[in-house]
């Protein structure tokens, strides 16, 4: 297995959070979904009380999503989730951890996170949506839509994608450079790429 050197990699991630009212999730969420946390819950040497029925018990869903790509080299990087059950006081009480989701562009003529135009960042509405439809095969429309709604989502997914493009082409030296260095950094680009007087590959 090769070694992973995570302090040359760019990450960043997405945390949602959906409280649970009346009844329990059995009641809000499809039963498979239910079933697959309980076989996911977490050590019952911990939460004992909880490990009966960890579903019931839950009085929070958190979304965790973490973007993560390599700082070395000119490549996508890759998109992971995880679905947490939690307690009133946080407590993690089970969860489902999803596969490696890559980006995926919207122009096959250019890089992924490249701009196309000034607002629109290459691969964020592809990679937006098969990240909405990963949620969306666990839980319902309007708790998705809580935990990561599209827009909120997309704009997320978008800065993911511009700053690791500008970071791997010289355009930013630092992928963490605040958020309003990085649009005046875009936003020299985006002339730069669309006028053509620069490549966006």
């Amino acid at each position: 297995m090769t070694s992973v050197d995570w302090d040359a990699m760019l990450c960043s991630y997405w945390e949602g959070v959906y409280k649970v009212g009346e009844g329990n999730l059995w009641d809000l969420v499809p039963k498979p979904t239910c079933e697959l946390w309980h076989r996911q819950t977490i050590d019952e040497e911990l939460y004992p009380e909880e490990k009966s029925d960890p579903v019931a018990a839950a009085k929070r869903i958190t979304l965790w999503i973490n973007y993560i790509a390599p700082g070395a080299e000119n490549a996508p990087g890759w998109f992971e989730s995880v679905l947490w059950l939690k307690s009133e006081e946080g407590r993690p009480l089970a969860f489902i951890r999803d596969e490696h989701i890559a980006p995926r562009v919207d122009s096959d003529a250019h890089a992924l996170g490249s701009p196309l135009t000034l607002l629109w960042v290459n691969g964020h509405i592809k990679t937006t949506c098969a990240l909405w439809d990963e949620i969306r095969k666990y839980l319902p429309a309007n708790i998705t839509q809580q935990l990561a709604s599209l827009a909120d989502l997309g704009g997320w997914v978008s800065e993911c994608l511009a700053r690791t493009w500008a970071y791997h082409h010289g355009y930013i030296d630092d992928f963490d450079l605040p958020q309003e260095d990085l649009i005046e950094a875009w936003e020299k680009a985006a002339h730069a790429t669309t006028r053509g007087t620069g490549g966006s590959e």
